[in-house]
């Protein structure tokens, strides 16, 4: 336990390489019949191989951890198996959109707290977004909505992230406006940078949509502002591509992208920040 507590707190300052070094100490140090806590540290460290954008890793940490599961997962107890299927299930939200969305499903059976249910229920609309069932997608969400949570809040600020997407992409930009306004108000209730970025992107992809093309530098600013602070960097990945996407006309605009994103990688004490 308390290699996982130092890394845990490598995680949270920024510090992964020692981080995950802790974490495969702790597992190693766990005597073999802590089975719970071992899958949930494997599904921990396999999250973080995730965040960090060590995509091979983490899909690696899984397959042995779905060997584990299958061989106690009557001794697993509800916690251990909805983080396991949680956690997964956001790595399968990359390019296995059903996949994922059965995962989150299996999960919500074993959730037992609001913002638990909240999470696998919201994941389940971005699953069905992803798959541009927008009405389903919106659907999941006012579901998610339905488990507030004032001891996290972070389901409740990535639905309505969310949904202003969905609403975006239906162009319906006055709802999009409107329910990004409650996700950057949730979200200074309990500040979290990576959902902030999130935000402000959606923020932009609404403006540009609606003719505004000169607001990147605020995105731009807001990345920067992410050096040497803990960010959910696959996430951040994920969005640099689809604002490439979004931008692709302003060669200003990319030009500047390019710089912010080599200051990132020079910084970064894993992998570097790509969005290739």
């Amino acid at each position: 336990m308390m290699y996982r507590s130092l890394a845990t707190n490598y995680f949270y300052t920024n510090k992964i390489t020692r981080c995950l070094e802790c974490y495969e100490i702790a597992i190693e140090e766990l005597p073999k019949i802590e089975i719970n806590k071992r899958v949930f540290f494997w599904c921990e460290l396999a999250d973080i191989y995730y965040r960090e954008y060590m995509l091979d890793k983490a899909e690696k940490k899984y397959k042995n951890i779905d060997d584990l599961v299958n061989i106690y997962k009557d001794c697993l107890d509800n916690n251990t198996m909805f983080y396991y299927y949680y956690w997964k299930g956001i790595m399968l939200l990359r390019t296995k959109y059903r996949i994922a969305k059965e995962h989150f499903e299996k999960a919500l059976d074993y959730a037992t707290k609001k913002f638990e249910k909240a999470g696998a229920i919201s994941n389940m609309g971005l699953a069905s977004a992803r798959l541009k069932r927008y009405k389903d997608a919106l659907e999941y969400y006012e579901k998610a909505l339905t488990y507030p949570d004032e001891t996290n809040l972070s389901p409740m600020v990535v639905t309505y992230n969310n949904m202003a997407d969905v609403y975006r992409n239906m162009k319906d930009y006055e709802n999009a406006q409107k329910y990004l306004e409650l996700a950057l108000e949730a979200n200074e209730k309990q500040y979290n940078l990576t959902y902030h970025l999130a935000c402000i992107q959606t923020k932009l992809e609404i403006q540009v949509s609606l003719g505004n093309k000169v607001l990147y530098k605020e995105y731009h600013k807001i990345l920067l502002s992410t050096k040497g602070k803990n960010v959910d960097k696959t996430s951040v990945v994920f969005r640099i591509k689809r604002y490439i996407e979004n931008v692709s006309y302003n060669k200003a605009c990319l030009k500047n992208l390019s710089n912010v994103l080599i200051e990132l990688s020079e910084a970064s004490d894993s992998d570097p920040l790509s969005a290739d």
